[in-house]
């Protein structure tokens, strides 16, 4: 059967994180993601364990599904070789700093004098525009000034995945999506900017508004102060409950024998029970206190409130949940040996996406693609002596 973009080439010059999570998201689905790095490879390929062997578990993570070649953009037979893979190729993606694409002779404006049908895909960490458009960017950076570490009391809080790089790689996708279904009408290329801090600002949808009569306010300080909709400890751990409804509150009240909290008037709406956070919040803490979680979960999902365990996120790769979704796929790295890393997480009734092949090794396909342009054997030796791949 064959995969649901089976036929698109995908030119990947990206690194770090949010461009490769991108192109890794078109590979699932089928196309040919030709990801090019420079002679010491992508940078994530050294974050984290095992550090320095080139093969980190952060890199192997989003570089799935790809083909790995090495060119060096900054000599001219390289950019032949990267002009020569632009005129076979649906998509060209990069997020080098404004005004790098341009010294390097790889702009949209160049490369569409070799394909019209090109998308260009951009992804910079501020946009092209405004005072921040020089300045580099990493998700701490891009968290703090898009307003999700913010807490209206206390220090700010760094959110405990890359949630700008992820939402950013997940939005250029969709671009790029948008793009090619609207060149299947028009037969037009176009260019595609993203970035990281469109991304975050994206994530603050139901707080980025304003209205004369719509007072701003700040979502997490809302949300912080609903006491049943909140963590709580219990005899052994954490569990969340999110008992939002008046018809939830007073469920969630009988299972925990606490039936005179629902008949009180003091508490009967929203607006009551938030106001009485400072009363309500120990009186339920107590409570949990004198049940294992599981206990817990089990009387709530019988009552049908919503409730679930606060999961360590290393535990996931085990969780029950995880595993009947089949959202665990197990590999074979000529390197890092068998691996087991996330499945594709979007199902396609008739053409499911899939995980076939490991992240490449650095300079894995260099030769194969290069052959496939009609480089011939003496000519790719010749390139290699010339440092050029």
């Amino acid at each position: 059967m064959a995969l649901p973009l089976a036929g698109i080439r995908v030119l990947d010059l990206t690194r770090i994180l949010a461009g490769p999570y991108a192109s890794m998201l078109l590979a699932d689905m089928g196309a040919e993601v030709i990801k090019l790095e420079p002679p010491l490879g992508d940078e994530f390929r050294y974050f984290g364990p095992p550090f320095q062997k080139g093969e980190s578990h952060l890199y192997m993570a989003v570089n799935r599904n790809k083909k790995g070649i090495v060119i060096d953009l900054k000599k001219d037979k390289g950019k032949e070789i990267i002009y020569k893979l632009v005129k076979r190729s649906d998509v060209f993606m990069q997020n080098f700093r404004p005004g790098v694409a341009e010294k390097l002779g790889l702009n949209y404006e160049k490369l569409k004098e070799n394909n019209s049908r090109l998308i260009y895909c951009v992804n910079t960490a501020f946009g092209e525009k405004g005072p921040y458009k020089d300045q580099a960017g990493f998700d701490l950076i891009l968290q703090g000034h898009g307003g999700t570490m913010y807490r209206p009391e206390g220090e700010p809080q760094l959110f405990p995945v890359l949630v700008a790089d992820t939402t950013s790689g997940m939005l250029m996708a969709y671009g790029i999506m948008v793009a090619l279904y609207e060149r299947q009408k028009t037969g037009r290329g176009q260019m595609v900017v993203s970035s990281l801090f469109n991304s975050i600002l994206a994530q603050q949808i139901l707080t980025f508004f304003e209205g004369e009569e719509t007072p701003p306010f700040h979502l997490i300080e809302i949300l912080n102060k609903v006491p049943t909709y909140h963590p709580y400890r219990t005899k052994d751990k954490y569990i969340n409950i999110a008992a939002i409804t008046d018809n939830l509150f007073m469920r969630l009240c009988e299972v925990m024998g606490l039936n005179h909290l629902a008949n009180d008037p003091k508490y009967d709406n929203f607006e009551k029970r938030l106001l009485s956070r400072e009363e309500l919040i120990p009186i339920f803490q107590k409570t949990f206190l004198q049940k294992p979680a599981e206990e817990w979960l089990k009387s709530m999902h019988e009552a049908g409130i919503p409730a679930g365990p606060v999961s360590n996120p290393h535990d996931l790769i085990h969780d029950a949940q995880t595993l009947a979704n089949d959202m665990v796929v197990e590999l074979d790295h000529p390197k890092a040996g068998k691996i087991k890393q996330m499945n594709v997480p979007i199902r396609l009734s008739e053409t499911p996406g899939s995980v076939r092949t490991p992240a490449p090794t650095l300079n894995q396909h260099t030769k194969e693609v290069l052959s496939e342009l009609g480089y011939t054997e003496q000519e790719i030796t010749e390139l290699q002596t010339q440092k050029v791949i």
